[in-house]
């Protein structure tokens, strides 16, 4: 379990996080030890592990923003929820300005 604790708190360098990004195809992998690719395989799930976190988080605010914007207007027009239509999914795949 320590060896687990010290990867976690590991810092991802630098040089694989802009690998991560933009891969480079020429880098010779053969040429790493085991234990170093199992680390950067490590460190990379990591890394995309926190940017789909952070996708996640950017989506949930605008999802919340959305709903807050919604509970405004309704507000303002003085509405409740049941007057107000809903969209559902199949009027979002039969509407031709989703696609």
């Amino acid at each position: 379990k320590q060896w687990y604790q010290r990867r976690v708190r590991e810092e991802i360098p630098v040089w694989l996080q802009d690998y991560a990004i933009t891969p480079d195809e020429k880098y010779d992998w053969g040429g790493e030890s085991y234990k170093n690719l199992d680390r950067y395989q490590t460190l990379m799930t990591r890394l995309y592990r926190q940017e789909l976190r952070q996708c996640i988080e950017q989506y949930e605010d605008y999802r919340n923003h959305i709903i807050k914007e919604l509970e405004d207007r309704m507000q303002l027009h003085d509405l409740n929820p049941a007057q107000v239509p809903s969209t559902t999914q199949q009027d979002i795949n039969s509407d031709e300005t989703f696609v």
